[in-house]
Parts: structure tokens; C-alpha cells; sequence
């Protein structure tokens, strides 16, 4: 939850303001994906997968919000990915 309260702040706070350049007014937005997890059984890649998950969501549902991942933002299998990542073979 606190993830969620650091980029929500974020959000706002870049919000707030707009950049100025000469005469122009630039108005930014924040998108944010988060990954929560409460036994911290996974990796860090994982976590970091399903944080890109959310995101994509976050942009894909109208930008400028914070989203926690949920298996059902999976629309490309990286699910599958986060709970059997790929063996990695040394040579």
C-alpha cells in the first residue's frame, strides 16, 4: 500500500504544474503500475513483470492513474511468465 501512496503523490504532484517552455504551458500526466505482494514468494523480476503489467494497463485505461497489478490485466499470457519464469541455461 504504500507503493500505491508514494505514486499516487507522484501523480499529483506533477499535476499540479505545468512545465514551462518560452510562451508554452506543458501540462505532463503520470502513469504507474504497481506489484504488491504479501508473502514476498516471488523474484524481483517478477515483481518487476507484473509492475509492467499494471502499467500498460494504467496507460491502456485512459493514463494519468496508478494501477495494482491483477492477473486479469494479463491480456499477453505474462502471467504464465511470472509464475514459471523461463529456465535460464549456462554454458
Amino acid at each position: 500500500a504504500q507503493a500505491v501512496h508514494v505514486a499516487a503523490r507522484i501523480l499529483e504532484a506533477v499535476a499540479r504544474e505545468p512545465i514551462r517552455y518560452g510562451e508554452h504551458s506543458i501540462w505532463i500526466t503520470v502513469s504507474a503500475g504497481v506489484a504488491e505482494v504479501e508473502d514476498g514468494g516471488l523474484s524481483t523480476s517478477s515483481l518487476l513483470r507484473m509492475a509492467d503489467v499494471a502499467l500498460y494497463e494504467a496507460k491502456r485505461s485512459g493514463r494519468n492513474q496508478v494501477m495494482v497489478y491483477s492477473p486479469t490485466f494479463d491480456h499477453q499470457g505474462l502471467a504464465a511468465s511470472i509464475n514459471h519464469p523461463p529456465s535460464e541455461t549456462h554454458t
